[in-house]
């Protein structure tokens, strides 16, 4: 009887045995050889948040892994380590396993393209990329007042109006709005280089003073050839103590103060009592009236050279400017500008 338990041992473990070594070879198999059970190509999306298992299971379930039982053994054992980043991904060729995890560790997604366009408030920002893309209205207002990320540079910003960089930006679908804020505000330290920082410096202004300034040049002009020119305009009047008189600021305080009228803005404007009413108040208005782009960060840091003191758009409809040297030049060119120049 007792020969018979040892050979019944002897037996059950040779099946176990068998048993493993058929498994370790299957599973060295399935784990090593490409794999690919669908047409031509195929595109997931992984969400932020979800957890390893659930992207075996999508993997399974697209033909992108042979199993899903191997691939958390696999995981476990190889790559558990390794952390598999949210986003939309394509996939054209047989990939072994470990390929796979490798191309969603290294988040080598489906570049997802969101642009924010120059000139525009934190307000019409937030509108913008709520109504055209995934991000939540108030989330993105939550994120755009988060002045941790900037107060390196600026400890008196309120939110981030100014610093908002106009670009576009390829970033991963399903991105959230911190995370966007994140990349946005990594590519305005990139446009706004040591350099730059250095020069608003040495010519008595702050980070924050040169972003007022841009995003007041971004709205008065849009053009490339008058944008340091009508920085030069400004830079004379703050040197001279004149008031800036810059009509995109008084609109700018109409429309917090929820009082903007388009037909009436100019005879509101003369009259509210706005820090941002630069027809009121000398020096730069408190916080920027806009979030500026690249050439108008430029033109702030880099003025024209001239005795410009005024400018005037030449005729109704039309983008171009008149500039002048005196007052006296600055009435004719409005004269001009409502008769029509000839």
């Amino acid at each position: 009887m007792k020969k018979f338990f040892i050979y019944l041992l002897l037996f059950l473990l040779f099946i176990a045995v068998i048993a493993g070594y058929f498994f370790y070879s299957d599973f060295k198999f399935q784990t090593n050889r490409p794999f690919m059970n669908y047409k031509n190509s195929v595109s997931i999306i992984i969400p932020k948040g979800m957890t390893v298992y659930e992207i075996g299971k999508v993997l399974y379930l697209k033909g992108l892994i042979s199993s899903y039982s191997y691939f958390r053994i696999y995981y476990k054992f190889y790559y558990s380590d390794v952390i598999l980043k949210s986003g939309e991904y394509s996939f054209n060729k047989p990939l072994r396993m470990g390929e796979v995890i490798l191309k969603l560790s290294k988040g080598q997604f489906i570049p997802y393209r969101v642009t924010i366009k120059e000139g525009k408030t934190l307000d019409e920002i937030t509108n913008f990329l709520s109504t055209n893309y995934t991000f939540k209205k108030e989330k993105l207002i939550k994120a755009f007042k988060n002045t941790d990320i900037i107060k390196d540079f600026d400890g008196e910003a309120e939110d981030l109006e100014g610093y908002i960089l106009p670009e576009t930006y390829f970033v991963r679908k399903g991105i959230s709005e911190e995370e966007l804020v994140k990349i946005v505000i990594v590519k305005f330290n990139e446009i706004f280089t040591i350099k730059m920082r250095l020069q608003a410096r040495e010519m008595g202004f702050s980070i924050r003073g040169i972003v007022v300034l841009a995003s007041l040049i971004e709205k008065e002009t849009s053009l490339e050839s008058e944008r340091r020119l009508v920085s030069s305009v400004y830079h004379n009047r703050i040197k001279k103590k004149m008031l800036l008189q810059c009509d995109p600021t008084m609109i700018y305080a109409l429309k917090k103060a929820g009082i903007y009228n388009k037909m009436k803005w100019k005879k509101l404007g003369r009259k509210i009592d706005s820090p941002y009413n630069t027809y009121k108040y000398i020096g730069l208005p408190p916080g920027p009236i806009c979030n500026p782009g690249k050439a108008s960060f430029e033109a702030a840091i880099s003025p024209e050279l001239t005795d410009y003191l005024y400018f005037v758009r030449k005729e109704r409809g039309k983008r171009a400017h008149h500039f002048s040297k005196s007052y006296k030049e600055h009435r004719w060119a409005i004269k001009k500008s409502i008769r029509g120049w000839k």
